[in-house]
């Protein structure tokens, strides 16, 4: 059997109750289980458990009542009370009570109707707190943090239940001191905590809280609410609720003192502007004023929930605030909304607990709640033994991971021997922007084009733009590249990028020599455009066309793009050609050649002697300085750039070395045969001296040019020649400061 704990109100046994009780019932048929006012503990058959009676709740005070599961038992559960001093001399002294479901109470050991631990009641808290209580479960441990209010020390007590029992945990000290903190709520992720008080024109304040360590982090002020006239000191807030979204906080009022309530109204803060003050959402109004409001409840349904008390009507309207989530007026307030047409509330919903839907068993799910959009998540049920997943998911595993493409709510359901219990969690995913630029990408000089981004909620261009529209118009002089960023999340933000290419109107050029020689041809390339037509003695559509005119010769190209047209024109001048062509003669005696032009249309000239020099005289003279073989060019230009060349092999060989011919005998005896001492070899280009002389060292004959003077055997004076052997000598005397000479003997035989 599965159990958990709700709120109603008038449901008592004796005396009646002003402000709070507490019902538990079997969440799994709605069956009753036990009830209490904060004095008493009734059993389901309406009779006081027999250890239930003098508990030490107030009927006045707010938590007069407040049950709580006691974690890691299904049978137990612990009942807080708060004293006020006109029953009991104690105000405000915080007690617990122990129910034991299994003992025999009012049934029987067979079937016991329970009742409470004799050793486990009324056993103190706390002293001097006020009649703010509230609960709020630790979802991963399945314990419960309890926070009440010290009303000397402006603080706030935790206290942790656990399946131990109860221990103090924590204090916080409020930033503002409030007189009498009437009411405290969490947020529906328990997260923050509202304090308001019961004096008029006190501030409240919001409080940060940590679920997971039960430990108050920071606070903030709001600004408190007046209700007119503060001479009666009844006149605060007596109760608040958040919206289901966390974005709205409701607050009850009134003045008066009991029974002669009146004035009641219910604000709203708007969370999303804290610093703003809260608005009225609704206000009785009947002539006596004397309307009260109270008991703000969070209903399953989203809606939420007040007792409605009107002189006309005393305690018989449920009153709704049907859309709690909305703003000001649109949140909608009916105090009519549920009518039982006999009393049935007293001045409100009391007291707050842990959550509507707490079971016994505690089953909570963990797991990261946010996760971008691919990710995968896994969540862990606990506290049961046997689940049961659904919504997106199918498992009867603790632990399941998913991957929702959107945000997703995921149920499980545990069980165990105590009952049945259901959690829920959504998995929020974060949205990542995947952002499209587009846009006419190419335009003409001059022009705009409108860039446009989809898939954000925002946007960031960049790149020779500024701008968060998601559309701009830009005007590029060039071609320019834009970048559009989307809204950024926790998981990032995308960039597109778009080019966009601004096209020149068309300016046509052609390129290629404008002057060649007859004979040549020569390419001419048109650029500037994307479409080309020639003509003027060519036709092409290419961009490049080669020429080869005879004659100085116009062409013409008309380019276009998608921008425009434009035409450009080239003179191509046809040069006549000169010819090269050279004759020489070599002196072999000093190895200088004389070289003449009989090139035409000449008009310069440039002589390579082949032996790394070169002349531009038209008809040059060149020595050689070793003997070989030279290829000689000259190449002329008739002054336009149509050169002409032509070589020729030159071989220079001068003789510089000789190979001497001379007789060793000669035969002067007029026979016409041998009759004269002739030296042969010699080079003609030397010049030599003959020297004959007789046995006795007397010169006999002496020529200064050998090659042309010779001996014909004479001996001084006598005329005839005279038989003997003669000594000669000679000497090269081309140049006297290096003069050689070369000795031998002769005979003459007559």
């Amino acid at each position: 059997m599965s159990l958990g704990t709700i709120a109603t109100t008038n449901i008592h046994y004796t005396p009646y109750t002003n402000c709070g009780t507490s019902v538990v019932v079997d969440t799994a048929t709605g069956n009753l289980k036990f009830y209490t006012d904060g004095k008493f503990v009734i059993d389901n058959s309406h009779l006081p458990m027999p250890n239930g009676v003098g508990l030490l709740g107030g009927n006045a005070t707010h938590s007069s009542g407040l049950v709580v599961p006691k974690p890691g038992d299904c049978e137990k559960y612990y009942v807080f009370t708060i004293t006020t001093a006109t029953e009991t001399g104690t105000a405000g002294n915080l007690y617990y009570s122990i129910v034991d479901m299994l003992l025999p109470g009012n049934g029987t050991v067979a079937s016991p109707k329970g009742n409470v631990i004799s050793s486990a009641k009324n056993i103190l808290v706390a002293s001097n707190v006020s009649e703010a209580l509230n609960v709020v479960k630790n979802n991963f441990t399945g314990e419960y943090w309890l926070i009440s209010a010290s009303n000397s020390l402006n603080q706030l007590l935790v206290y942790k239940i656990s399946s131990t029992g109860i221990f103090f945990h924590s204090n916080y000290t409020l930033s503002y001191t409030l007189s009498d903190i009437q009411a405290t709520s969490f947020n529906p992720i328990a997260n923050k905590l509202f304090v308001g008080s019961f004096i008029e024109n006190e501030p409240c304040l919001l409080l940060d809280f940590n679920v997971a360590t039960g430990f108050f982090t920071s606070s903030v002020s709001i600004p408190g609410t007046p209700l007119g006239s503060s001479s009666n000191p009844y006149a605060g807030i007596i109760d608040a609720e958040w919206s289901s979204d966390g974005t709205k906080l409701y607050i009850s009022k009134y003045r008066g003192q009991a029974p002669s309530f009146g004035s009641g109204r219910i604000y709203q803060y708007d969370l999303n502007f804290p610093a703003s003050p809260p608005v009225v959402v609704f206000s009785p109004n009947t002539a006596s004023q004397s309307d009260v409001c109270k008991g703000l409840r969070l209903g399953p349904d989203n809606k939420i929930y007040f007792s409605y008390n009107s002189p006309a009507n005393p305690n018989t309207f449920i009153g709704c605030i049907n859309n709690p989530n909305n703003p000001g007026g649109l949140s909608n307030v009916n105090q009519f909304q549920i009518n039982f047409t006999i009393p049935i509330t007293g001045v409100g919903l009391f007291p707050r607990f842990p959550y509507i839907e707490s079971s016994v068993i505690n089953i909570s799910v963990v797991g990261n709640n946010s996760i971008c959009a691919g990710q995968n998540v896994t969540l862990t049920a606990s506290g049961a033994s046997n689940y049961v997943w659904s919504g997106g998911v199918s498992s009867t595993n603790s632990s399941v991971t998913v991957s929702p493409s959107a945000t997703t709510s995921y149920y499980v359901s545990g069980s165990n021997s105590c009952g049945t219990d259901v959690d829920t969690v959504v998995v929020n995913v974060i949205p990542f922007y995947e952002i499209t630029a587009t846009a006419s990408t190419s335009i003409c000089q001059g022009q705009s084009t409108t860039l446009t981004a989809s898939g954000s909620p925002s946007y960031t261009w960049t790149g020779g733009v500024s701008s968060s529209s998601s559309s701009v118009t830009v005007n590029p002089n060039s071609t320019t590249t834009y970048y559009v960023t989307g809204e950024l999340t926790t998981c990032g933000n995308d960039t597109d990028t778009i080019v966009v290419t601004v096209q020149n109107l068309p300016s046509v050029s052609i390129s290629g020599n404008q002057s060649i020689c007859a004979g040549q041809n020569v390419t001419l390339t048109a650029s500037g455009a994307s479409n080309y037509v020639w003509s003027g003695g060519v036709s092409s559509t290419n961009s490049s066309v080669t020429v080869s005119p005879s004659a100085t010769t116009s062409y013409y190209v008309s380019g276009s793009n998608s921008c425009g047209t434009d035409v450009d024109t080239v003179v191509v001048e046809v040069n006549i050609s000169s010819s090269a062509l050279f004759s020489y003669t070599i002196d072999e005696c000093t190895n200088r050649v004389v070289f003449e032009s009989a090139s035409l249309n000449a008009f310069s000239f440039l002589w390579n002697f082949g032996d790394n020099t070169v002349s531009a005289i038209e008809n040059p003279e060149h020595t050689y300085f070793q003997n070989g073989v030279y290829p000689v060019t000259l190449v002329v230009n008739q002054g336009s750039g149509c050169s002409s060349s032509f070589s020729q092999f030159i071989s220079i060989t001068n003789s510089n070395s000789f190979d001497f011919q001379i007789p060793n005998v000669f035969t002067p005896n007029g026979d016409g045969i041998n009759d004269e001492f002739k030296l042969g070899g010699l080079n003609s280009c030397k010049k030599y001296r003959l020297s004959i002389y007789n046995r006795w060292g007397q010169k006999v004959f002496e020529a200064d040019d050998a090659a042309s003077q010779f001996w014909n055997g004479s001996n001084g004076n006598k005329k005839e020649a005279v038989a003997g052997v003669y000594y000669y000598i000679l000497t090269d005397i081309t140049n006297t400061s290096d003069s050689k000479s070369l000795s031998g003997y002769i005979t003459v035989i007559p």
